[in-house]
Order: C-alpha cells, then sequence, then structure tokens
C-alpha cells in the first residue's frame, strides 16, 4: 500500500486495518512519501520517530505482517527492477 500524501489518511488507515485483521492476507508492503508522514501527522495525529513503528500507530495494534518499506528504495523487495 503506497500513501503518498493526498487527503484520505483515515481511508489508508482503515485500509490497513482491515488488510492486518484478514487471516488471508499474510503480508502487507507499507510505502509512505514525506508528504505522506505530513499527511498521517495532520489528519490523524500520528507521528512516528522510527517509520517503523507506522503500523503499530496506525492500526493501533500490534502487528508483524505490515512491512514499512522506504520510498526512496529503488532496489526494495516490491520494486519492479525494470
Amino acid at each position: 500500500m503506497g500513501v503518498t500524501g493526498a487527503s484520505g489518511a483515515i481511508l489508508a488507515q482503515a485500509a490497513l486495518r482491515l488488510l492486518d485483521a484478514d487471516p488471508h492476507v499474510a503480508q502487507v508492503h507499507l510505502v509512505v512519501t514525506e508528504t505522506g508522514l505530513r499527511l498521517f501527522a495532520h489528519e490523524l495525529g500520528i507521528v512516528a520517530a522510527d517509520p517503523k513503528q507506522l503500523p503499530a500507530l496506525i492500526t493501533g495494534t500490534r502487528t508483524t505482517k505490515i512491512e514499512v518499506l522506504s520510498n526512496k528504495d529503488v532496489g526494495a523487495s516490491i520494486a519492479s527492477g525494470s
């Protein structure tokens, strides 16, 4: 899931909660841009000093299936490789 900063942090939060709770979903990759981080702070009051804390802060639960990936890592596991 990508959060880029367009208004709608509540929708991202709801989607992540649903994905986290769904037993059919094994893993979720979360990529948040700098403006996405500002969006979470402005719309939901969620501020994380460490991006790895974001899943727990966004979902309100301790989760292990949401992996935060840097939006600047072109070699990330979810990158197309092209």
